[in-house]
């Protein structure tokens, strides 16, 4: 999966992800693949989430709600 494809698709979080502290970058799987990523929101391993922006090789990504939509903040 490129950057240019990946917005708006699903992935599960391997690390916890938050936007303060150490854990601020964090992985998580998209398909087969393992990217680095960041959320604005803590997101527990093992959460579905989706890929909102992308800023280099490092995907923004929001926690998913059922269904696999996502309310963002900036929308």
């Amino acid at each position: 999966v490129g950057t240019e494809a990946i917005v708006g698709r699903s992935g599960i979080a391997l690390d916890r992800l938050d936007a303060r502290g150490p854990d601020s970058f964090g992985q998580i799987r998209v398909d087969d693949e393992i990217w680095r990523a960041r959320a604005a929101k803590p997101v527990d391993p093992g959460v579905t989430v989706i890929v909102t922006a992308v800023d280099g090789l490092v995907l923004e990504v929001e926690p998913a709600l059922p269904g696999g939509r996502w309310v963002s903040e900036r929308q």
